[in-house]
């Protein structure tokens, strides 16, 4: 039965895949429980805005879920990450590709950055210095084409390159 927390987004609690894809069908999903599992198998998900949850999530976590895909965002545990898109299924003005890769230590700050950790933290909890954290993130900010941290986990998270 669907429930919406958001107007903008509803809230299935473990549906079937023909409700996923109705609902999808209609606008933004987040899907809690045991059957979340079924979106990333149904191809309806591609290019749209979706959240999957395992049962039992606190509230204010789903709240969370709920705002980043009222937000646009796709958010699904880690290691669920489907492979990228081919660019000509993406939609350019919402996933702006990265100039450059992201070197494996810039992932990772990202990563920590999308975590909402500040600079000293994500330092700390790379043995690095502050000052080479702002190195990488100003790498990052430049390879991404974007000028904010906000816009960097946006890009990192349109582009599958963090997870939340």
């Amino acid at each position: 039965m669907p429930i919406a927390t958001d107007s903008r987004v509803t809230v299935l609690y473990d549906p079937d895949p023909e409700s996923i894809v109705r609902e999808l069908a209609r606008g933004p999903v987040v899907v809690v429980g045991a059957r979340a599992a079924a979106v990333t198998e149904l191809g309806a998900v591609h290019g749209r805005a979706f959240g999957v949850v395992g049962a039992g999530v606190p509230r204010d976590t789903l709240d969370a879920v709920v705002a980043a895909v009222s937000a646009g965002l796709t958010v699904v545990p880690p290691g669920w990450l489907q492979p990228p898109l081919p660019a000509a299924a993406r939609s350019s003005s919402r996933e702006p590709a990265p100039v450059e890769t992201l070197t494996r230590r810039e992932r990772e700050v990202l990563q920590h950055l999308a975590e909402g950790l500040h600079n000293r933290a994500i330092a700390e909890a790379l043995g690095i210095s502050d000052h080479t954290v702002k190195f990488h993130l100003a790498s990052i900010f430049g390879k991404l084409g974007v000028g904010t941290r906000t816009e960097a986990v946006r890009a990192g998270l349109l582009q599958g390159l963090v997870t939340i």
